[in-house]
């Protein structure tokens, strides 16, 4: 397919694609593209409903186009929105949220709910983990990110995500593996790095299927290679997305990763879920405690914390409220959680399960901060929800069309979204993490 347009950009979309239309009228989506511009750009995929196209030369530019940093902008997928100034970047991150709740929450009134996007900090160098994929193609070891366009993997050797004195860790790591490890076939599939530039941990996470292993060679290596506090390997089956975890092994060092957030201390086995932006989770730990004051949440009350994983909320929440209920079902998130509490002094009530399942037992409660997967709740979560009698719910969400999904069941079933905060976790690109205040009319 090699059909050349000429095209006016009109907006954004979900995803981070210009948006525009052909000359028949249908819709096409353009890599590369910001709104405003006139570019020549070819069709690489077509479905019956809409196209799909990469830019081949902007003809008139956005006065907010900016030249990408980043070495790989042309091939890696990391980072679509670099070539975007930042301040669009807010602006039209918040334009996603109001467009994802106009079209798919049936609230009229989107606009008026939604606030300005808030940044939380570093635009660069501000992630402290970042998930390499492992290809072995052409029989070398390969470390990288996806392509934008496809699945291949594409070799990166020095990550402008990552902290400036972390950032040449994947070339030092597969510089490490190629050596340790001469049969491909065993192979990590995925490499999490994770950095901490408050407590200089550094740790090193091998995913693996649950097979042989060079053990001993690649700790060897990887030690020599970079420092590092901590080396696992983490035995999974399945596939990459679902990782259902059935082990980890502590190659070198203390076998978890430890981050400062606010006044608390946290540590975090390979597995366990932590904001990537450490900054970007303590605004949000700051967003959720105001608005549960302002929604009226008293010492007294009774809070659930539902999808708490090690612990981001519970501990401010703990620190805050006398009566905090903490739902979890990934056992790594549940023993950081116990682990966490007991290393900060406080207590809360842990529960090990699932969230439609527990709900009903843990009530009577006041309100509930819900920090759902990016799938969103459930069916029978927003039914467990719904009927739960809550006063109020905050509801922090990572993707926009899940999160208007879930408020147009939960606007439905009696409760009021009263105010939307976007919160750039993810600047350069296109994700944006929201704290969305509901109470019960």
């Amino acid at each position: 397919m090699n059909d050349t347009v000429e095209l006016t950009i009109e907006s954004l979309v979900n995803q981070g694609h210009g948006f525009a239309h052909l000359p028949d009228g249908k819709a096409v989506f353009v890599t590369d593209a910001l709104p405003g511009e006139k570019v020549t750009a070819r069709i690489i995929k077509q479905k019956k409903s809409c196209s799909f196209a990469r830019v081949e030369q902007v003809l008139e530019a956005s006065p907010y186009r900016i030249k990408a940093p980043c070495a790989y902008a042309g091939s890696c997928g990391g980072c679509p929105w670099q070539i975007l100034a930042y301040d669009q970047q807010l602006f039209w991150k918040r334009k996603l949220i109001v467009d994802a709740l106009s079209r798919f929450s049936g609230i009229s009134d989107s606009e008026d709910v939604v606030v300005s996007c808030q940044a939380p900090g570093e635009q660069w160098g501000y992630r402290n983990k970042v998930e390499f994929e492992v290809s072995s193609l052409n029989k070398r070891l390969d470390l990288g990110l996806h392509s934008r366009e496809s699945s291949a993997i594409i070799p990166i050797k020095r990550c402008l995500m990552l902290p400036e004195s972390h950032q040449t860790i994947p070339s030092a790591l597969q510089g490490a593996l190629r050596y340790s490890i001469k049969d491909l076939d065993l192979a990590p599939t995925r490499i999490g790095i994770r950095c901490s530039k408050r407590t200089k941990d550094t740790e090193i996470a091998l995913w693996t299927k649950p097979q042989e292993f060079p053990r001993a060679m690649v700790s060897k290596v990887i030690s020599q290679a970079l420092k590092s506090t901590s080396l696992v390997r983490v035995l999974f089956d399945g596939e990459q997305v679902a990782r259902a975890v059935k082990k980890v092994e502590v190659l070198s060092g203390k076998g978890f990763w430890r981050e400062r957030i606010d006044d608390f201390e946290m540590s975090f086995s390979a597995p366990s879920f932590f904001q990537v932006n450490t900054h970007g989770a303590e605004m949000l730990v700051s967003l959720v405690l105001t608005a549960l004051e302002k929604l009226g949440a008293k010492d007294v009350d009774r809070i659930l914390d539902l999808y708490c994983g090690a612990g981001t909320f519970t501990l401010p929440l703990a620190e805050r409220f006398e009566d905090v209920c903490a739902v979890e079902s990934v056992g790594s998130s549940l023993a950081d959680l116990r682990r966490n509490l007991e290393s900060a002094g406080l207590y809360a009530e842990i529960i090990g399960g699932d969230v439609a399942r527990e709900l009903p037992d843990l009530l009577p409660a006041d309100y509930a901060v819900i920090d759902p997967p990016r799938s969103g709740l459930s069916e029978q979560a927003r039914l467990a929800l719904a009927e739960s009698g809550l006063k109020a719910i905050v509801y922090v969400s990572c993707d926009p069309v899940t999160l208007a999904r879930d408020i147009k069941y939960l606007n439905e079933s009696g409760y009021r979204l009263i105010e939307v905060i976007p919160v750039d976790l993810f600047p350069q690109s296109y994700h944006v993490e929201t704290v969305a205040l509901m109470t019960q009319t």
